[in-house]
């Protein structure tokens, strides 16, 4: 079971919540005995891309343009969605953040999948995946 996880960063700054989303998505994937795929979008990503490698990702998806250095909807949406094709992902983790929560739905939407917001924790399994939302 691939995984891919955006890794959201600002300014060459990664956000914790990218990197927590990463380690969860290494566990998802090895549970199944997948990879973990890891997409980065802006500018100026060498020691963004350094950071996610010593964190464990499998492959890194660098989209990297000076017309995506700040966050724009759909173009971040198109590199999400592109490579989490290119990966055969079974699933796509995106951290909480005010930029998560306006990229999320819009992956959901362009790939045509369920959207699980608000997830506080994830247990794989090698068939499955249980989440737990806040009550």
């Amino acid at each position: 079971m691939s995984v891919l996880v955006y890794v959201e960063q600002r300014s060459g700054t990664v956000k914790k919540a990218g990197l927590e989303a990463l380690a969860q998505g290494r566990k998802i994937a090895e549970s199944g005995g997948g990879e973990t795929g890891a997409v980065v979008v802006g500018k100026g990503l060498d020691a963004v891309v350094d950071i996610v490698k010593r964190h464990g990702a499998d492959k890194i998806f660098v989209v990297e343009d000076e017309a995506l250095a700040d966050y724009a909807g759909e173009g971040y949406t198109a590199a999400v969605v592109e490579a989490a094709g290119e990966m055969d992902t079974r699933a796509v983790l995106i951290g909480g953040t005010s930029q998560g929560r306006d990229l999320a739905p819009r992956v959901a939407a362009k790939m045509n999948v369920m959207l699980l917001p608000d997830v506080t924790g994830i247990t794989p399994d090698s068939d499955n995946i249980s989440v737990r939302r806040p009550v």
